[in-house]
């Protein structure tokens, strides 16, 4: 499970996919406004949550999202680099926590990402990763996000 947090003034757009992003990876949104990164990761580990996805934006559009391992104090690489993004209708609801990682031909080193942030026990979201593209999914909601 992720913490999923802005940039410090984000935009809209940014914001909903933000949510989006949480709601999916089964964590918790917080907007970041004035944190410091050592703020967000103790938002997150009080939450018990170790690993934070930060949604970066430029010209009112999400252009990156950045992870940073709370434990560790370490980023974690690669940043995704933000093409475009497409969500679901309406707003976020609760999905489950766990997740299942399918890489058809992704990068390996976005799937370690999101590699042991839970096993499935019922539902569960999937993230399919594809070269260009990451596809979340549980039931009819479905976001992607296209990247460099």
């Amino acid at each position: 499970m992720f913490f999923v947090t802005t940039s410090r003034k984000p935009c809209a757009s940014t914001r909903k996919t933000a949510r989006w992003l949480a709601a999916f990876l089964g964590g918790a949104y917080e907007p970041r406004g004035k944190q410091s990164v050592a703020e967000a990761s103790e938002s997150a580990l009080a939450l018990g949550l170790k690993k934070i996805a930060f949604v970066h934006d430029r010209n009112g559009n999400p252009s990156e999202i950045a992870f940073l391992d709370c434990v560790k104090q370490e980023w974690l690489e690669p940043s995704i680099k933000v093409k475009s993004v497409r969500l679901p209708e309406g707003k976020p609801r609760s999905m489950p926590t766990a997740f299942v990682v399918k890489n058809e031909g992704g990068d390996a080193r976005v799937a370690a990402l999101f590699a042991g942030c839970g096993e499935p026990e019922g539902g569960f979201t999937e993230i399919l990763l594809t070269p260009g593209a990451i596809t979340l999914g549980y039931g009819k909601a479905v976001m992607r996000i296209a990247f460099e």
